[in-house]
């Protein structure tokens, strides 16, 4: 989930646009129990590389629907405490419902741009983001703000995508657009899921920004498209509705988006295991210093 809402691109790249504050938050919001049952896995190693301990104070930035940020309130309580902040209002209500549905009253959420603006605290004791901090327009500025609400040696732990060459999930979905649609060619670098791909890049963004002894593990398996228990015909309408898949194919005709949604269904029947629809990825899990 992104913590920043701007959109510069005009090329209508599909991995890049990032809308996050309005519609992309609203179809994160719909779908938030499948893509949170996507990434879980990726989210649970980053939260592992955390080191979270009961009293610590942490910021979660790009908290989505919240999932990331009521676990780290399980993991820091009773007395520690977790802030959860998205541009999204929309999940920044769903986050708030399911906290007090939960009661964790250690939990709280602010809907605001954490890259730009002063969230008016300075004291945490870990910077946690899993896929929230890819589409700044600006990373060095953006985290560099983020770096003024830690305390001194605080600690970093993110997850961020890996190359797309190294996500074969995303491959085979744009391998079966790209038959129908001329997809614009990635810009590196630019806001979007690969933003952070390249190490030495992101190493040098951080440094930048204030963060030292940076470090990338690389976390690689096999993803459930739309998490767990879906079959292909079920993954394949997720990727439809809520993925890039969709936005590739906006003013398409209705035969085209039909034939898309066949083959993808013909290539996640292929990958069906016991636990849904399982697809290869990989995502690297950044730590480092403040």
């Amino acid at each position: 989930m992104s913590n920043s809402h701007g959109n510069t691109q005009s090329d209508n790249n599909p991995m890049q646009l990032h809308d996050w504050a309005g519609e992309m938050g609203e179809k994160w919001n719909h779908y938030h129990t499948q893509f949170e049952g996507m990434i879980a896995p990726v989210g649970r190693a980053a939260l592992d590389a955390a080191g979270l301990k009961p009293g610590h104070r942490v910021l979660d930035i790009g908290c989505g629907a919240g999932a990331t940020t009521l676990e780290i309130a399980r993991r820091v309580a009773p007395d520690g405490a977790a802030l959860g902040v998205d541009v999204a209002p929309v999940l920044i209500e769903t986050s708030r419902r399911r906290a007090a549905a939960d009661g964790l009253i250690n939990a709280r959420f602010l809907c605001a741009d954490a890259g730009q603006q002063d969230i008016g605290v300075h004291d945490f004791d870990v910077l946690f983001s899993r896929f929230g901090v890819m589409f700044f327009n600006d990373p060095v500025a953006a985290f560099t703000n983020l770096h003024r609400f830690l305390r001194p040696d605080a600690r970093l732990a993110m997850a961020c995508w890996g190359p797309p060459q190294r996500n074969g999930w995303v491959g085979m979905l744009m391998e079966i657009v790209s038959r129908h649609v001329t997809l614009p060619p990635p810009v590196p670098r630019a806001p979007g899921p690969f933003q952070l791909a390249e190490s030495d890049f992101t190493i040098d963004v951080l440094s930048r920004a204030g963060f030292r002894d940076i470090e990338f593990a690389p976390w690689e398996g096999q993803q459930l498209i739309g998490g767990p228990g879906l079959d292909a015909a079920g993954a394949a309408r997720f990727v439809m509705n809520a993925l890039f898949v969709g936005e590739a194919l906006q003013g398409q005709s209705d035969d085209v988006r039909s034939s898309v949604l066949r083959q993808v269904e013909a290539l996640f029947a292929a990958h069906r295991v016991n636990e849904g629809v399982s697809l290869p990825a990989m995502a690297w899990i950044i730590t480092g210093c403040a």
